[in-house]
């Protein structure tokens, strides 16, 4: 929980979740403190990886779903993202073992995740995620697909 974190710990992992350019960083400080369970991979000492489980207002989802053009009043509110992984650690696992830790925690409860990775996509799937909906512009204007479980 982001409560159990050091400042050290939280800036560390906010600093790690904008170098992957998917996020604003205004109320980024806020909305991780928001989530359920922050995910950390370190490697002799050193951060290379980090993923969370976040907390959604239930309105912020419903939009998103809007998007992607999913109609339901079943809306999950916990969200898989935060991923990041420094490059020259890409292609090791480590966002695979940050994000099945993560899941292992939350067993049963309904979770969602957008992405346009087709890695992730994969992971997903193989995690018993399924695609819903239409592809959807995210705000930086690439093409996301929707995913719940």
């Amino acid at each position: 929980m982001p409560s159990d974190c050091t400042k050290r710990e939280l800036e560390d992992f906010r600093r790690m979740v904008l170098a992957g350019e998917q996020v604003t960083a205004n109320g980024l400080e806020a909305r991780i403190g928001n989530c359920k369970v922050l995910g950390y991979y370190y490697v002799d000492n050193e951060l290379v990886g980090v993923s969370a489980i976040k907390q959604k207002d239930k309105e912020i989802v419903k939009l998103t779903r809007e998007k992607a053009r999913i109609k339901g009043d079943d809306i999950p509110t916990l969200e898989l993202g935060y991923s990041y992984t420094k490059p020259k650690f890409r292609k090791q696992g480590i966002n695979k073992k940050l994000n099945d830790g993560l899941l292992r925690l939350i067993k049963e409860e309904k979770i969602y995740a957008t992405t346009n990775s087709e890695t992730i996509r994969r992971y997903l799937v193989d995690n018993g995620f399924k695609k819903l909906g239409h592809p959807f512009k995210g705000q930086f204007n690439e093409t996301l697909d929707y995913f719940e479980r």
